[in-house]
């Protein structure tokens, strides 16, 4: 049986900063969601930059974690190795995911 839900997102930028650096991504699929909460670390040089490519990472390769059998921890692992080895200058983002089973 397919489940509806329902989600609220917000996110306040910090008095101290100009921009907000924090991102979600919501992605429904038929059977399953996926939620990712990124929060760009603010005193890092690419903190910005680092949650909008985990981002992109995921938004791109989710499809290939989740073939028959749900591997985030691996998608996660990966998305690190992605921003480490990128060109960026302190790629600090934190982020969190949550997989959720419609069926």
């Amino acid at each position: 049986m397919l489940k509806n839900h329902n989600y609220i997102y917000s996110s306040l930028k910090g008095t101290r900063h100009k921009e907000n650096w924090d991102s979600l991504l919501v992605i429904d699929e038929l059977g399953y969601s996926i939620f990712a909460v990124f929060d760009g670390v603010s005193s890092a040089k690419h903190g910005k930059e680092a949650a909008l490519q985990a981002k992109h990472f995921i938004k791109e390769n989710y499809k290939s974690y989740i073939n028959g059998k749900v591997d985030i921890r691996r998608l996660m692992y990966n998305l690190n190795q992605h921003l480490v080895n990128s060109n960026l200058r302190e790629p600090y983002s934190t982020y969190c995911m949550v997989y959720y089973d419609k069926q």
